[in-house]
């Protein structure tokens, strides 16, 4: 019985095994056939995947980083208000406060 995934499975020494053994012989080791087919397909989805996982990553930490600078970093420059043409942000008046 064929098990198409088991490829994914085998280690860097399986790997080298299997150039070895068909490298001296025509048509045992070469790319092209169907299953090699296979395998860059089953290669291009996973760097897919992966690909789409890394954006979203972004993403999410991109609005976080965004709702951070909106709450905690931005407040201090805030319009608060004027007085006598002189106008206050919200960071002249937590000093005026302490």
């Amino acid at each position: 019985m064929t098990i198409p995934w088991i490829g994914r499975f085998r280690g860097p020494r399986d790997r080298a095994s299997r150039r070895r053994q068909g490298a001296g012989q025509p048509g045992r080791g070469q790319a092209g056939g169907p299953q090699d087919a296979a395998a860059a397909k089953a290669r291009r989805q996973w760097r897919t995947s992966i690909s789409i996982g890394v954006v979203l990553l972004l993403v999410v930490f991109g609005v976080a980083a965004a709702g951070y600078y909106q709450e905690f970093y931005r407040p201090p420059r805030v319009w608060a208000g004027s007085v006598n043409n002189v106008e206050f942000n919200m960071g002249d008046l937590v000093a005026r406060i302490r």
